[in-house]
C-alpha cells in the first residue's frame, strides 16, 4: 500500500511511513480487495488534505486469541483536520466537511460512504478521530481469523528479471564502502543500467552538477558529506537554478521510521534497505526511473471494469448505476482538465488530475484505467508530458467502455515472508549478483580484502572507548557482511553499532568478545567453498 503512494507523497514533500504491530499474527484471512480499497481511499484523502508533515499507515493489534484477532487499520495524517460537527456526516453519500473543502480539494465525498459499505459487508466498524488544524486518523476495526503463514516464494533468478530502461542516462551511486560499491555496480549491470560511482556525498554532488543522471542512490552515512546533506544540496540547487527534479533514493542499513522521516525531510524520494537483493532493487528502481513505468505493461485485467467491485458497493442495480454514472461524470471532467493541463504544459496540474483519476478508478474497480492513470501521474511527476499524452487517449477509451458497462474479472494473490541467520548463507551472493560463481567469488574476495581494515577500525575505536567511530565502523561492517550472507558477523556488527550509538560499553564488550570467533568461523566456512 505504501509503495503505491510514495511518488505522490514525495512530490508534496510529505513523509509516508508505515507501522505493523509486532503482536499481529503472520497471516490472517480477509477480503484483500475490499481492505485495499478502503486503505487506498484513506491514504489518498490524507495526502490530498495534508500540506506538510506526514501520513502514516498503521496495522494495530487490539485483542485476540489462537484462532481470531481484532485488528485496527488506520491512516493518520497531519492535515487540515475536521470539525466535530462535520465528522458525523463524513460517511454519508456525497458529503464533505464543507463546501470550501470541496471547491479547494475537489471530489464528491462518495469514497468514504463506499468505505463504510465495504466495512459493513465485512462485519467491522469504521470511524474517524480529528481536530481542526491538528490532523485526522481514519480507521476500521475488523475481527479476522488467524491463518497459517504460507511459505515464502523463492526469489526470482537474476536471469529472468526484466532489465530496466533509464533512457541511456546513468544512475549515480554514492557509497563509501568499496565492497558495497562493487556490489551495486554489478547489480546495476545485471539490470541493464549504466552507473557512475562516488565515494562520498561531496564527490557525488560534484558529479551531479556537471552530469545528467536518471536518479541518485546514496548511502545516508558517509564521511565528508552524508546522504542527507547531499539531498539537501541537490534540492537547493534545483530550486535556485530551475533544474528538473532528480529522484534521490536513500540507501540505508537501518530503515527505521525516524530515518525514513529524516530522508524525506532532506528531500529524498524513497528508502532502499541495504543489502538489497536484485528483485527488490529492481522493484524500487522501477518506481523512479523515467522510462520504467511507461515501458511496463498495464497490470493484467480481462477488461476495463470489474463488476464484482460495484456489486460489493451497491445495495442493488439502481444504486450501482448511480455510483457508476457519478464516477463517469467526474472522471470525464478530470480527463478534460488533464488535457487542458497538457495543452498548457502544466505538469503539476496534470499529475494532480491523474492522481484523482487513479484513486476514483480503484474505488469502482476500473483497474485498467487506474493503472494507466498511475503511469500518467508518474510521467507527469517527472515532467514527461509526452508520456502523459500517450496515456490520455487510452484513458479516454477506457472511460467510454466503462460508460457502456463492459465487465472484467480479476483475481487475488497472496505471499509471505521468510528468514534465516547462520554463519554464512550461501544463497545471498546468488540473490545479489546472479548465479555466476565467478561474480560471487569476486564479491566475497572484495569483502574479505576490505573487512579486515574495518575490523581494525572497530577494535581501535572500542579500545579507545570512542563511541561514534565504533558505531560508524560497525555500521559499515554490518551492511557489507549482510551483502555476502555473513549473517552472524553482521548481527554482531549491528549490536556493536547500537552499543556505540548508546555509549553502552557493557553491551559493546559482549559483542566485541564474540567478534574474533565469528570472523574465524566465517573464514573457515568460506575456505570450504
Amino acid at each position: 500500500m505504501r509503495d503505491a503512494y510514495l511518488a505522490a507523497a514525495s512530490a508534496k514533500g510529505i513523509a509516508l511511513t508505515s507501522f505493523v504491530d509486532p503482536r499481529l499474527p503472520a497471516a490472517v484471512v480477509m477480503d484483500r480487495m475490499r481492505v485495499q480499497q478502503i486503505l487506498s481511499n484513506f491514504v489518498s484523502n490524507a495526502l490530498k488534505f495534508t500540506a506538510e508533515g506526514y501520513v502514516e499507515i498503521r496495522a494495530e493489534w487490539l485483542e485476540g486469541e489462537a484462532e481470531k484477532v481484532t485488528v485496527k487499520l488506520a491512516v493518520r495524517d497531519t492535515g487540515i483536520g475536521i470539525a466535530p460537527e462535520a465528522q458525523a456526516r463524513l460517511f454519508e453519500r456525497y458529503a464533505q466537511a464543507d463546501a470550501t473543502t470541496a471547491r479547494r480539494y475537489g471530489g464528491t465525498g462518495l469514497g468514504l460512504a463506499i468505505c463504510k459499505r465495504l466495512v459493513e459487508l465485512m462485519g467491522g466498524a469504521i470511524g474517524v478521530e480529528s481536530q481542526p488544524a491538528r490532523g485526522s486518523t481514519f480507521f476500521v476495526t475488523l475481527s479476522l481469523p488467524v491463518a497459517e503463514a504460507a511459505a515464502a516464494p523463492a526469489p526470482a533468478p537474476a536471469a529472468v528479471l526484466r532489465q530496466l530502461d533509464s533512457g541511456g542516462r546513468p544512475i549515480l551511486v554514492a557509497e563509501d564502502h568499496p565492497t558495497n560499491r562493487a556490489l551495486i555496480a554489478r547489480q546495476m549491470a545485471i539490470l541493464g543500467l549504466p552507473v557512475e560511482l562516488a565515494e562520498n556525498g561531496r564527490q557525488a554532488l560534484a558529479k551531479w552538477k556537471h552530469g545528467d543522471y536518471a536518479l541518485i542512490l546514496s548511502d545516508v552515512h558517509m564521511p565528508e558529506m552524508d546522504g542527507f546533506e547531499l539531498a539537501r544540496a541537490v534540492r537547493e540547487i534545483e530550486t535556485k537554478e530551475g533544474r528538473k527534479r532528480t529522484p534521490i533514493l536513500a540507501w540505508s542499513a537501518a530503515a527505521m521510521a525516524e530515518e525514513v522521516a529524516r530522508a524525506h525531510a532532506a528531500g529524498m524520494d524513497d528508502v532502499l534497505v541495504k543489502p538489497a537483493e536484485l528483485a527488490e532493487l529492481r522493484r524500487v528502481l522501477s518506481r523512479w526511473l523515467p522510462f520504467a513505468a511507461m515501458n511496463g505493461p498495464v497490470p493484467a485485467a480481462d477488461a476495463v471494469l470489474d463488476p464484482s467491485v460495484l456489486g460489493q458497493l451497491a445495495k442493488d442495480a439502481d444504486e450501482e448505476r448511480l455510483i457508476l454514472a457519478d464516477f463517469v461524470h467526474h472522471t470525464r471532467m478530470n480527463l478534460e482538465a488533464l488535457g487542458a493541463a497538457l495543452a498548457a504544459e502544466d505538469a503539476d496540474t496534470a499529475a494532480r488530475q491523474a492522481h484523482r483519476i487513479k484513486g476514483a478508478s480503484g474505488m469502482v474497480g476500473a483497474r485498467q484505467l487506474a493503472a494507466r492513470a498511475a503511469q500518467a501521474e508518474d510521467a507527469a511527476r517527472r515532467q514527461d508530458l509526452a508520456g502523459v499524452r500517450a496515456r490520455l487517449a487510452e484513458m479516454q477509451a477506457d472511460l467510454a467502455e466503462i460508460a457502456a458497462r463492459c465487465a472484467p474479472q480479476a483475481e487475488p494473490a497472496s505471499a509471505a515472508p521468510a528468514e534465516s541467520a547462520p554463519v554464512w548463507d550461501g544463497s545471498v551472493p546468488a540473490a545479489m549478483v546472479g548465479e555466476s560463481k565467478a561474480l560471487q567469488r569476486e564479491m566475497i574476495e572484495s569483502f574479505l580484502a576490505h573487512a579486515a581494515e574495518t575490523l581494525s577500525d572497530m577494535r581501535m575505536a572500542y579500545e579507545k572507548r570512542e563511541a561514534r567511530p565504533l558505531a560508524r565502523a560497525a555500521r559499515k561492517l554490518d551492511s557489507a557482511a549482510r551483502a555476502i550472507g555473513a549473517l552472524e558477523l553482521a548481527g554482531l556488527a549491528a549490536r556493536l553499532e547500537a552499543a556505540g550509538n548508546n555509549s553502552d560499553w557493557t553491551a559493546a564488550e559482549t559483542a566485541h568478545r564474540a567478534l574474533d570467533g565469528a570472523w574465524r568461523r566465517l573464514a573457515q566456512r568460506l575456505e570450504r567453498q
